[in-house]
């Protein structure tokens, strides 16, 4: 059944049957396909709705045909459906945009609007389930920035040339550096690895980037943004594609600056407990010397 509404006869004789029936099929392809179709002429009136687009507001195609679209759904009066559909009836340019329909079952559509002389047509496609895996996949990035910035670790992430695509709060506080600082640069930019210790992260570097070292955990010293040194310990992981290409690296950094410190002082304790005991062993191995020399001594006297 054809759902366009009558235009004004053109074509008279035996041709006249040929059009309609090239129309009605045309309009039976549209009503077969899965998306949502409707047209309008200059006075917003519509001059064609499919089957499926109609039933969404819960009527019939003949319901709507030659209604006017602003009249019939007053809804839509001011909303960014009416601005894209009037821009692209009065400039006569392509409007695409997102929409989350308010008179039908609630989802998420993309529609294209086209003009023409006669006045716009209007394709939509549901994307509900590609709005939802989007949503989906932002909470889930969401998820997991806040358990790195909550992470007593510095998190940082690199890309396949060593530059920074990710920098914890905990990576800011450890460094100094804020993440605009440091976003984007590579290694070799930043001067934050000890000049010491620079030959030793090259190599870790050039043996993740061919696959020798995927997981690997180091340690090295590291400057702050102020230029105190730090010491760290480094546990990196890098992920690659199909090829064996190195996609990123994901470093959890671990500032043991403190912990180097008490080692220090009590390594230092160590060593004087240490010479402290063999001293005073010294002292009573002396005194017990002297204690037999006189024993022996007091001995003979008697004698």
């Amino acid at each position: 059944m054809n759902y366009c509404k009558p235009e004004k006869e053109i074509i008279s004789g035996d041709n006249r049957d040929d059009v309609r029936s090239r129309a009605t099929i045309a309009v039976d392809i549209l009503d077969s396909i899965d998306d949502y179709v409707s047209a309008f002429d200059r006075d917003w009136n519509f001059t064609y709705i499919s089957r499926k687009t109609a039933a969404d507001f819960g009527l019939s195609p003949e319901d709507l045909l030659g209604k006017n679209l602003w009249v019939t759904f007053p809804n839509f009066v001011g909303t960014e459906l009416e601005r894209n559909y009037r821009e692209a009836m009065e400039k006569r340019e392509i409007r695409r945009f997102e929409w989350r329909t308010i008179y039908a079952k609630p989802r998420f559509e993309e529609f294209t609007v086209f003009p023409s002389v006669e006045g716009i047509t209007v394709y939509g496609v549901d994307i509900t389930n590609r709005k939802q895996a989007e949503e989906e996949v932002a909470q889930a990035k969401q998820r997991l920035d806040a358990h790195m910035n909550n992470s007593p670790m510095a998190i940082i992430e690199f890309d396949d040339e060593y530059h920074v695509i990710r920098w914890s709060e905990e990576a800011q506080r450890v460094f100094g550096w804020k993440a605009e600082e440091i976003m984007g640069k590579a290694i070799r930019e930043m001067p934050w690895v000890f000049r010491d210790d620079a030959k030793l992260v090259d190599q870790l570097s050039t043996d993740m980037l061919s696959g020798k070292l995927p997981r690997n955990a180091s340690a090295n010293r590291n400057y702050r943004k102020d230029g105190s040194v730090i010491f760290c310990e480094w546990y990196n992981s890098a992920i690659y594609d199909t090829r064996g290409k190195m996609i990123s690296v994901l470093s959890e950094v671990l500032d043991v600056t403190e912990r180097k410190r008490l080692e220090t002082q009590l390594a230092e304790h160590s060593r004087n407990l240490e010479k402290l005991i063999e001293e005073r062993t010294r002292e009573l191995k002396e005194k017990e010397r002297l204690a037999t020399i006189g024993a022996t001594a007091g001995m003979v006297g008697h004698d």
